[in-house]
């Protein structure tokens, strides 16, 4: 390469180099500031601000004093369970599809079926016993209206049986801060959460709770109860939340909109049925020197007989009255509030109306899976926060009085919470999935089974005493059924249906089949 040419490549590299890495000694840097702000966060803008009500910088300890907690809940009641049919129709359906029966447990002990099978019976019985799927959707219902739903773990001596733990449900409004100071010295920060203590992590330490509701005793001084035997369910939803809200808060002033606006309708069309003709005239003077017309009193009301026929006073015209209410669009009206009604619960629109007008069974499948996600979050909290705890209770007391193996008292086995699930419409499309699933080794029976929210085990000892064989024989023709190749290198011969011929894939013979 000439000379000349490498001096000149090696200056553009340089010339590159510094325009690439500006001179430090020059800092090219400036300060620019931004002329912008959000327009939702204007505070001096009046309208703005009473859009947003109360909002403000609060923290989750002191967001909802107890007195606007307590109207909050009331209302909520009032609008869901004795005011709206809607929005109860829409509670109900929510109570029904996160709790329905109520679930039963599945213990999984390695090695150890046979205690496993007992655990679960004994306490599945239990659960039947002290009616516990009607307590879990009365507090489902609690959990909506209220935000939370509570109940106390106690003896009940009048229970049948060993075991004699119970547990009560029992009104948010009975959890009350006692009055008067604490010895402890330290009462606004452990009853900021009027009436629910909690540690420095968050975890409730105690509850103080009345024995009966407020309104029945108003100077009733509430009791402390350990947080252990308490279960509260409840949907956190900030970090620094401590106690629950309505969970359909955000949807309980669509109510009185509702009803104001369906009054109003029905006030419209009535007013109009009621007028059967109105009378108007275009005369302006009624003496005009020539004719003398007959002048009629505002708003007087003339009677009309059936199947007559009237002449109106000379200079006047008949006309109805029509309902100028936006009648037509009433239904869409209602169906938008209890939909949005049932959003802050997660409901599709199908399942908040009860009916799936304008819905086709695609979009119907699809807002019902995604309603289905909800409801396994919810059980999540349900299985967590109440159920796992009573069954620590029950296994302490089980083993005490002697019905289950004491090394089971402390601490909970591995376990599943089995609940019942809704039915795919299309069945056959289902148990075809199922079937290829299973058959081809990716899943097994069992899977399904729990899916379904039954036991394997029950369900396939039901199914071996139906054909009258054992168990073992029926999970073996189950296997040679789904993997007959297989089961003949594993088993043996044995029954195994043999595999089909394979087919020539030629026409069948129509003679032959004919002489057949």
């Amino acid at each position: 390469m000439p000379k000349r040419q490498t001096l000149t490549r090696t200056a553009m590299r340089i010339n590159r180099q510094k325009i690439q890495r500006p001179n430090p000694a020059k800092p090219t840097r400036k300060v620019v500031r931004l002329d912008a702000a959000y327009d939702v966060a204007d505070m001096a803008d009046t309208a703005l601000t009473e859009l947003f009500g109360r909002a403000g910088f609060e923290s989750g300890l002191s967001a909802l004093d107890p007195q606007t907690r307590r109207t909050l809940i009331d209302r909520s009641r009032y609008e869901i369970l004795q005011a709206n049919a809607w929005l109860k129709g829409s509670a109900r359906s929510a109570v029904n599809w996160v709790i329905g029966r109520g679930p039963f447990l599945e213990v999984k002990l390695d090695g150890k079926p046979e205690i496993a099978r007992a655990i679960e019976q004994k306490f599945n019985a239990w659960m039947k016993l002290v009616k516990a799927p009607r307590k879990l959707r009365t507090m489902c219902y609690a959990k909506i209206t209220d935000g939370s739903g509570m109940a106390l773990v106690i003896t009940n001596e009048r229970l049948k049986g060993k075991v004699k733990l119970d547990f009560v449900p029992f009104e948010d409004d009975q959890v009350r801060a006692p009055f008067g100071q604490l010895s402890n010295g330290n009462w606004q920060a452990a009853y900021a959460l009027d009436g629910k203590e909690l540690d420095v992590a968050g975890n409730p330490l105690r509850y103080w709770i009345l024995d009966q509701h407020p309104a029945d005793n108003p100077g009733a001084q509430p009791k402390p109860i350990d947080a252990e035997y308490v279960i509260d369910v409840w949907c956190q939803e900030r970090p620094s939340q401590g106690r629950a809200v309505p969970e359909m808060a955000t949807a309980i002033g669509n109510g009185p909109m509702m009803r104001i606006y369906q009054k109003a309708v029905l006030d419209a069309a009535t007013t109009a049925a009621k007028h059967t003709v109105l009378i108007e005239t275009n005369v302006d003077k009624f003496d005009d020197g020539e004719i003398v017309y007959q002048p009629v009193d505002a708003a007087v009301e003339m009677p009309i007989t059936y199947g007559t026929q009237t002449f109106l006073p000379e200079g006047h015209k008949a006309s109805q009255l029509k309902a100028e209410q936006p009648t037509a669009t009433h239904s869409e009206f209602m169906r938008h509030n209890v939909s949005a009604a049932g959003r802050p619960i997660g409901q599709p629109s199908h399942i908040a109306t009860g009916d799936a007008i304008g819905s086709n069974y695609a979009s119907g499948q699809l807002g019902r899976q995604d309603y289905e996600t909800d409801v396994d979050v919810q059980r999540q909290d349900w299985e967590t926060e109440g159920l796992d705890k009573l069954l620590t209770h029950w296994l302490q007391e089980a083993a005490l009085v002697g019905e289950i193996p004491a090394e089971y008292a402390d601490g909970l086995p591995a376990h599943e919470w089995r609940w019942n699930r809704k039915r795919h419409q299309d069945t056959m499309k289902e148990y075809t999935g199922r079937q290829v699933a299973v058959g081809s080794g990716l899943t097994s029976p069992s899977f399904w089974q729990e899916d379904d929210g039954v036991d394997p085990e029950e369900e396939d000892a039901a199914s071996a005493r139906s054909h009258g064989i054992t168990i073992e024989q029926f999970r073996e023709a189950r296997f040679r059924t789904l993997f007959p190749v297989a089961a003949i290198a594993v088993l043996g011969a044995g029954l195994t249906p043999a595999p089909a011929p394979p087919t020539t894939g030629g026409p069948p013979d129509k003679k032959a089949k004919a002489t057949r």
